[in-house]
């Protein structure tokens, strides 16, 4: 039985370790990593603080007098700082050189080495050069701010998106996720636009530099198309997604030449692979007529003023090392990782995945019993299926290929053409892919990904205490693997295919989600990850012996503790002081959707005896 301050400290760890942005990081300084990690949460907490009205302030009201000569915000925000060292690591293999000889490791790292030096060189950074080498239609120049296109009656904008997708950029008018299934099938995820406010005035800054008055005009002219595309977005946030096949498609879109834009973006002529889930099929409708009834001239600014944009946010702002090497992890992660792997977390790999896969396997099999315990509530087909996709989940620790030679990098990176001193060609010559540089869920390969920058101190340690290691580590891949059954994850089979069955729609799970829903949030899923994910981690543990997308840490860790049903008796709160009297808990992967607490009667699932669990169906919906 595990004892009432193992539990507390427990809570206080999940708060301490889950909100990052508030967390001063410090480097490791002695040989007891335990003692020091407990030395500096008790230098934040404020005991004489009641956790039962209070859980956030008791736990971290100490923090700001603890950190108040921190005026660097690299020492404030953690996730900063662990991306900061791993950066660190890397500008020092490319100052000092590697000491492997491994035929692979050599390979990637003077490619590697080119483009660093490259960049340290560079002199000029207008990346205007690069739009300028991508050309928006036929063999045609890009025009100057307020132009237009010599052939504008000729004009295909859906080529021209294309061509901008195929280097990185489809943030605007056809956004979303276009990824390869491994059954071959192409799975194009397309969302609505929504005009990000703070781009639209960078990009349309230089248009009021000067008395131009057409100029002038051109960026009012801009704003209010954007502006109605904010409202078309807004009128069909709500509307049901639709899957179609690229016929389905042409036949409800035809005035988007979806043809022209795969052929530009992936040198694909046949659409016979292709899935598209249109979030709107009426938003895209609109969408259409609104860009037909919009000048060419306007267009085609908007475009190249916003994929300038686009570079000039991936490509280094000055010769910074550190910014290079930021540079080369956006564009290329899987070659800063592979080498990091060979050249820096060799020395440590053994011990520390060891015990990553360990808390792994313990928090998958806690979720394998859960499952097991809603037979009664999901058909077998649905049963097998879930238990497929959690035994198939994989955890991919640094984010590299699983299990590959070194010949899958020499073959992968052989077609990357470098020359020195000329950095736009080489990032011409690359593939744009987004890197990883957070712990994730992916939903189209079914694996958990940690990436290198998290694996340090303060966040893992192989000398941690399992407290440690449950509260942050356990908590984490519980989080990320509630993605996998969320209501995004839950429609994708064990391979990263979309699946048939609608668990989501299920009365149950629905009145699970509508009972968190209850509570202020700005994503479902998060909330939902975050409330299963901590008791994932807090159950495994005890069994045993949040970007923009996120809620504030005050709001998420008050709801995240008053839904834990042992909160009130691990800290002696009465009923009318849990969390500003917190009634309802919400619960979607144990076996109640909503557990009602009423007066001093509490059902703590698991432990209620058949009685108990009789009263508690009374108030309850019976579900995930």
């Amino acid at each position: 039985m595990a004892s009432l301050p193992a539990k507390r400290l427990l809570l206080i760890l999940y708060l301490w370790t889950s909100f990052w942005s508030i967390i001063t990081c410090f480097h490791l300084q002695s040989e007891d990593t335990n003692e020091q990690l407990l030395n500096t949460i008790q230098s934040y907490m404020r005991p004489e603080i009641n956790a039962c009205e209070n859980f956030y302030d008791y736990s971290c009201g100490n923090w700001g007098k603890a950190n108040e000569n921190v005026t660097n915000f690299l020492e404030i925000d953690v996730i900063t700082n662990l991306d900061h060292a791993y950066n660190l690591e890397l500008e020092e293999l490319f100052q000092n050189g590697i000491k492997g000889q491994k035929p692979a490791t050599k390979f990637v790292y003077d490619k590697l080495k080119i483009f660093y030096k490259s960049c340290i060189e560079l002199n000029d950074y207008n990346v205007s050069h690069l739009v300028e080498a991508i050309k928006p239609w036929q063999e045609e120049e890009w025009p100057k701010r307020g132009d237009s296109l010599k052939s504008q009656n000729e004009w295909n904008i859906w080529t021209t998106l294309g061509r901008m997708a195929k280097y990185g950029f489809n943030e605007i008018f056809l956004p979303g996720d276009l990824r390869l299934e491994n059954n071959g099938l192409y799975v194009w995820d397309l969302e609505l636009y929504e005009p990000n406010w703070s781009v639209a005035g960078a990009i349309t800054y230089p248009y009021y530099d000067g008395e131009n008055e057409e100029l002038i005009t051109m960026a009012q002219r801009i704003y209010d198309l954007l502006e109605e595309l904010a409202q078309l977005s807004k009128k069909h946030t709500k509307d049901e997604a639709k899957e179609l096949s690229f016929k389905e498609f042409q036949r409800e879109l035809p005035h988007i030449d979806l043809a022209a834009y795969i052929w530009e973006r992936l040198g694909i002529k046949d659409g016979e692979k292709f899935m598209i889930t249109v979030k709107s099929v009426a938003y895209y409708q609109q969408l259409t007529e609104l860009i037909k009834r919009t000048s060419d001239n306007l267009l085609i600014n908007l475009l190249r003023d916003s994929f300038v944009y686009h570079f000039r946010g991936e490509m280094p702002s000055d010769a910074w090392h550190r910014s290079c090497v930021h540079t080369l992890r956006k564009l290329i992660p899987l070659a800063l990782d592979f080498l990091y792997n060979e050249e820096v977390y060799a020395t440590v790999k053994t011990d520390t995945n060891k015990v990553i896969e360990s808390v792994y396997h313990a928090v998958k099999t806690k979720f394998q019993q859960i499952i097991q315990e809603h037979s009664n509530d999901l058909s077998s087909e649905e049963m097998q299926m879930l238990k497929e996709k959690l035994d198939h989940m994989q955890l991919n620790i640094g984010n590299l290929a699983q299990n590959a030679k070194d010949e899958l990098y020499l073959k992968y990176f052989d077609p990357w053409q470098l020359k020195e001193n000329d950095l736009f060609k080489v990032r011409l010559n690359m593939k744009s892919c987004a890197p990883m540089c957070r712990h994730a869920f992916t939903t189209a390969f079914n694996y958990i990904g940690i990436p290198f920058a998290y694996i340090r101190y303060p966040m893992i340690h192989s000398r941690f205490h399992a407290l440690f290691l449950y509260a942050e580590l356990g908590n984490t891949l519980g989080h990320e693997l509630m993605h996998g059954f969320d209501t995004d994850g839950v429609t994708y089979d064990s391979s990263g295919s979309t699946w048939p069955l609608r668990i989501y729609n299920k009365t149950s799970f629905a009145q699970g989600l509508e009972c968190l829903r209850q509570e202020y949030t700005t994503n479902i899923n998060e909330k939902l990850a975050d409330f299963s994910g901590f008791r994932l981690a807090y159950e495994s543990y005890f069994h045993i012996s949040y970007d923009a997308s996120h809620d504030s840490p005050t709001l998420r860790v008050s709801q995240i503790v008053s839904n834990s049903p042992d909160f009130e008796e691990i800290f002696a709160c009465p009923a009318k002081e849990v969390m500003k009297n917190r009634i309802e808990k919400c619960k979607l992967c144990t076996r109640y959707a909503c557990d009602v607490a009423k007066g001093d009667y509490h059902y703590n699932d698991g432990d209620g005896d058949a009685s108990d669990k009789d009263k508690a169906q009374q108030g309850h919906v019976d579900g995930w």
